[in-house]
């Protein structure tokens, strides 16, 4: 097992289902997609990436009523969108 699948799978306590990308996932994305059921990916630089458990997100309103969220992964290019996922943060877009 990888030492970025180990130490995802040991912080989340909960079963691991889905998970939010924003970004790149620090260059970790084939880890992350081995790891998740589904990944959501959202502004990530190749929009020609292809996997069986990738669904490719034009907006992050759309993100916010995803009921199995596990995970949100957020590249530093991309911190000025933590005010935008708030709704995700707290549970409320569900």
């Amino acid at each position: 097992m990888a030492k970025f699948k180990k130490r995802i799978t040991k912080n989340i306590r909960q079963p691991i289902q889905d998970c939010l990308v924003i970004g790149n996932a620090y260059g970790f994305l084939d880890e992350v997609l081995d790891t998740f059921d589904t990944v959501f990916l959202y502004k990530h630089p190749d929009p020609l990436l292809k996997a069986k458990n990738l669904i490719y997100r034009q907006t992050l309103e759309s993100a916010f009523t995803l009921p199995r969220l596990s995970a949100v992964f957020i590249d530093l290019h991309h911190v000025n969108t933590f005010d935008d996922i708030t709704p995700i943060l707290t549970g409320q877009g569900q």
